[in-house]
């Protein structure tokens, strides 16, 4: 096919050709940029009224540290503090008989104490032991260990505390004279 448009036409049409494709993938990549953004619109908009909301919370929390909080702070501290100078009177004025630092360091590493009572009436003593033993072999090697313990005449472990073979809870009652 033989095209008889001389030269010049033809560079023309080619240049508006050039021209037009450009103008239309122009306006195609404004087009999926602008989508683009109107579809982040809603996405900016919530996250900037969460920063002004998180900021005035922040500005909240500081305002009650610097009126409320140090004073409850220092109150709730000088509350402890005096329980805790209570509590070292106690020990310097209470003698605890040294066969309870003999309980404690007997006792094997798989128990754990909770709770010791100890009660004296007249040369009779009485001492319950409270806590938790990781396996019942444990605990039997302790009860065994307090029954062989010159300070007590009797030890009475219910053997319900042996139901199961581990992470036992136990209560034993120990009764001696110190």
């Amino acid at each position: 096919m033989t095209n008889l448009l001389p030269e010049e036409e033809k560079r023309a049409l080619e240049r508006e050709y050039i021209l037009r494709l450009s103008a239309v993938c122009l306006g195609m990549a404004t087009g999926v940029v602008l989508i683009g953004i109107a579809g982040l619109m809603p996405a900016f908009l919530f996250l900037q009224e969460k920063r002004v909301a998180l900021e005035t919370q922040v500005q909240a929390v500081d305002e009650y540290l610097k009126t409320q909080g140090t004073e409850r702070v220092t109150a709730e501290f000088r509350s402890i503090s005096s329980k805790v100078a209570i509590l070292d009177v106690l020990r310097k004025t209470i003698d605890t008989p040294e066969f309870i630092d003999g309980i404690i360091a007997a006792r094997p590493s798989g128990v754990t104490l909770t709770g010791v009572v100890l009660s004296q009436s007249g040369a009779v003593g009485k001492i319950t032991l409270e806590g938790f033993a990781a396996r019942r072999t444990d605990l039997a090697t302790f009860v065994e260990t307090l029954q062989n313990t010159k300070h007590f005449t009797s030890v009475d472990f219910p053997i319900s505390n042996l139901a199961d073979s581990e992470n036992l809870t136990f209560s034993i009652t120990a009764v001696g004279s110190w």
